[in-house]
C-alpha cells in the first residue's frame, strides 16, 4: 500500500515540496531558537545575515534574502526552472519563518552550558532542515546554493563539505564580530550540521558495495540475483600470490541488504572471501532517486 502510494505520480510531483516546507521550517527554528539569541553564525548566507543583525539589529529574514538575490540570479541559468522555483520557495520560506515565527523559547547566553546546547542542537536541526531540502532537489539559497551548482559541475564533490569549506570565512568573520568563544561555537554548529546534512541525505537508505571472492561465483551471483534481487557485475581479476585467474563479483545493496547478503554467500561458500565498504552516492536502476544502483 505504501509503494503504491509512493509510486502514485502525483504523490511523486507533491512529496518534494512537501519535504522543501519541512525542511525550511526546521532550519529557521535552529536560528530563532538557538543561534540568533545567541550571536551564533553557523555559516552561509543567514549566518551573515546574523552577524548583521549582531552589529545592526537589522531584520535577519530580509537581510538574507536580499544577500540571496545575486545567486538566484546566477542559479537560474544553471539550475533550471524546477531546481529554481523549489530553491526560492524554500528561501522565502525560512526568511519568513525566521521573522514572523519567533521561537517561543531560547537558550540565550546564560553560560557556556546554554551556549553549547545551542549549538548542538540549533546544528542538528539546521542539518536536518538542510538535508531534507537537498532531498527535494532544492537549496534554500546562499552557500547552499553555490555548493549545489559546483556539485552538478563536480559530481564527486559532496555538498556537506563544500558548505563547511565555504563557511569557515563566516567563523572568522564571527571572530571579529563578536568574540573568539562565539566562532569556536560557530564553528563546531557548522560542522555537526554539515554531518547531518549529509546523513539524511544518505541516511539509513544508503548503500554498500560488496565485492566478493570465490571458488563458487556462479552459484553465488545466481543467488543473489533471484534472492536478494540486485545486479551483480563479475570482474576478472588474478590472485598477486598464485597468479591464477580469478573472478571477483560486484554487489551494490541497501543497507539493510547488507546481513541478508553475508549470510546468503556463507551459505554457499563459508570459505568466500567479503569486503563491504560504505557507498556513498548511487544512481541507477533498483534504488530510490538520489541513491540508486548503478549496476543494475
Amino acid at each position: 500500500m505504501i509503494n503504491q502510494i509512493r509510486g502514485h505520480r502525483g504523490f511523486r510531483r507533491i512529496w518534494p515540496w512537501i519535504l522543501v516546507g519541512i525542511g525550511s521550517y526546521a532550519m529557521s527554528r535552529a536560528f530563532t531558537i538557538f543561534f540568533v539569541p545567541n550571536g551564533i553564525a553557523p555559516g552561509g548566507v543567514t549566518g551573515i545575515a546574523t552577524l548583521i543583525h549582531v552589529t545592526t539589529g537589522a531584520s535577519v529574514g530580509v537581510v538574507s534574502l536580499l544577500l540571496n538575490v545575486p545567486l538566484f540570479l546566477l542559479g537560474y541559468r544553471q539550475g533550471g526552472k524546477e531546481f529554481m522555483a523549489k530553491t526560492i520557495v524554500a528561501t522565502v520560506l525560512v526568511s519568513v519563518f525566521i521573522d514572523y515565527l519567533p521561537g517561543r523559547f531560547s537558550l540565550a547566553g546564560q553560560g557556556d552550558g546554554d551556549m553549547l546546547l545551542a549549538t548542538v542542537y540549533g546544528g542538528l536541526l539546521l542539518g536536518v532542515g538542510m538535508g531534507l531540502v537537498f532531498r527535494a532537489g532544492a537549496t534554500t539559497g546562499g552557500t547552499d546554493l553555490a555548493a549545489s551548482l559546483i556539485h552538478k559541475k563536480l559530481h564527486a564533490v559532496r555538498i556537506a563539505w563544500v558548505l563547511f569549506a565555504i563557511d569557515i570565512c563566516v567563523v572568522i568573520a564571527s571572530a571579529f564580530v563578536s568574540d573568539m568563544r562565539v566562532a569556536l561555537y560557530s564553528l563546531a554548529a557548522i560542522f555537526l550540521s554539515a554531518k547531518v546534512t549529509d546523513f539524511v541525505q544518505t541516511g539509513l537508505d544508503g548503500s554498500k558495495a560488496s565485492y566478493i571472492i570465490s571458488e563458487q561465483g556462479d552459484a553465488i551471483k545466481a543467488a543473489i540475483m533471484a534472492r536478494l534481487e540486485r545486479g551483480v557485475t563479475v570482474l576478472e581479476a588474478r590472485g598477486g600470490y598464485t597468479g591464477q585467474s580469478k573472478s571477483v563479483l560486484f554487489c551494490v545493496t541497501a543497507n539493510r541488504e547488507v546481513t541478508q547478503l553475508k549470510t546468503l554467500v556463507a551459505e554457499v561458500d563459508p570459505e568466500a572471501f567479503v569486503i563491504v565498504t560504505p557507498a556513498t552516492e548511487v544512481m541507477g536502476e533498483g534504488f530510490a532517486a538520489g541513491n540508486q544502483n548503478p549496476m543494475g
